[in-house]
């Protein structure tokens, strides 16, 4: 970053709009994985190609918007979708080759495709490593609010989603990633970089006139003193506080549970830990959306919208039925072999009918009725007499004693 600085130096001391919006970028608490640090502020620095170029453009017959608000859109059918990509800021701002993606673009982009009645359903399709501080959970909680509004609303980490780009993506309701794609990074920090040393060694000597005693605290030009540095951690802590319960907020997790993620980023094991709901490939996605699209007219969007979910609760009937029938076939297939079992086991140990029928209609398990039938002979074999008759097989031994002259016998 420091050295990304430097090469930028020269362009600021002429663009007083240049400077302003690097510190709006770069000096406040950031939601963006420092490993995107570096691309972050370039990416916000040159922002997206010239919205003239490609704002009547079509692609493989696919209709595409150019907002003004730096989020381009594409149409295919009647679902929308948007591309979330690049360093993300609080509002829309130009760049040095033109606009950048923000929190406000998001939302606008988002109402416009509302009010549309083309469209039945929107996905959010990101690419990114996150963004400034401010304007993110407004964002987030706006887009939570438009759950249930007449229109599916899907977002997917094309690629990566990460810190604040996460923070957006789980506000949608249905929140996929494709198989290796990277969501997560949870957290917050703020850099401080000094070039005191550097000034030292240059032979610089930079002196501030200023009043208010913490004006200049933490400027670039001195080591961050301790109580500058308290200062900045109390608005990390209380940024990262309102980020994590966002999160647990969105996706219906405890707060603990997102802190336990320690503000890693996970390129598996995304659903297991609760931090989206399915994994998939884009395209995936959209066969998806179409399998649940109605095919009546999409310029009618309160009867397709009823005709959706009518769809939807059709095939969850379906699903729940056949999943009854595969359990009914299963317990069926269970029932008929316990039996088999059974019948197998009193016809080796010489059990009459009568006795077989009461084993199996028992709700003993074929393990047990084995022991009890092996303990009930080995009764019969060490007091054949007294046992004769309920042993398991007893009717051969009551036959066999039944023949005996036991007072001649004596």
């Amino acid at each position: 970053m420091l050295a990304l600085l430097k090469k930028l130096s020269t362009l600021t001391t002429s663009n007083s709009k240049l400077v302003s919006f690097i510190h709006s970028v770069a000096s406040q608490p950031t939601l963006v994985a420092p490993e995107y640090a570096d691309a972050y502020v370039m990416g916000a620095l040159q922002g997206v190609p010239d919205p003239e170029q490609s704002a009547k453009s079509f692609v493989n017959g696919e209709k595409w918007y150019q907002q003004d608000t730096a989020m381009d859109v594409s149409q295919v059918g009647s679902t929308a979708i948007i591309e979330v990509k690049g360093g993300l800021v609080a509002r829309h701002e130009e760049g040095l080759c033109g606009s950048v993606a923000s929190y406000e673009g998001l939302l606008s982009t988002l109402d416009t495709l509302y009010a549309d009645d083309s469209v039945t359903d929107i996905v959010a399709r990101f690419s990114t490593g996150g963004g400034v501080t401010t304007g993110m959970i407004h964002a987030s909680n706006q887009i939570r609010n438009m759950r249930g509004k007449g229109k599916g609303l899907y977002a997917i980490a094309d690629t990566h989603a990460l810190s604040a780009g996460y923070g957006l993506l789980s506000a949608f309701e249905h929140v996929w990633a494709a198989p290796d794609a990277a969501v997560g990074s949870i957290g917050v920090y703020l850099r401080h970089v000094s070039r005191e040393k550097a000034n030292e060694a240059a032979g610089i000597d930079v002196t501030y006139v200023y009043a208010g005693e913490f004006k200049v605290a933490g400027n670039p030009d001195a080591s961050l003193d301790e109580q500058t540095k308290a200062h900045y951690q109390s608005s990390v802590d209380k940024t990262y506080k309102g980020f994590t319960q966002l999160v647990a907020d969105n996706m219906g997790l405890s707060r603990d549970a997102v802190v336990n993620t320690k503000a890693r980023w996970y390129t598996s094991g995304q659903v297991e830990t609760g931090l989206v709901h399915k994994i998939g490939s884009f395209s995936e996605l959209l066969s998806e959306i179409k399998r649940t699209q109605t095919m009546s007219d999409p310029t009618t969007p309160a009867q397709s919208a009823a005709d959706r979910d009518a769809l939807k609760a059709e095939l969850k009937i379906e699903l729940e039925a056949e999943a009854k029938a595969d359990l009914d076939r299963d317990n069926a297939q269970k029932a008929t072999i316990r039996k088999d079992s059974i019948e197998a086991l009193c016809t080796a140990h010489g059990v009459d009918a009568e006795s077989t029928k009461a084993y199996v209609d028992s709700t003993k398990d074929v393990a047990t009725v084995a022991v009890a039938l092996k303990e009930l002979d080995e009764q019969a074999e060490a007091d054949p007499i007294n046992t004769a008759g309920t042993s398991a097989n007893g009717a051969a031994v009551k036959d066999v004693w039944a023949g005996i002259d036991w007072s001649a016998a004596a």
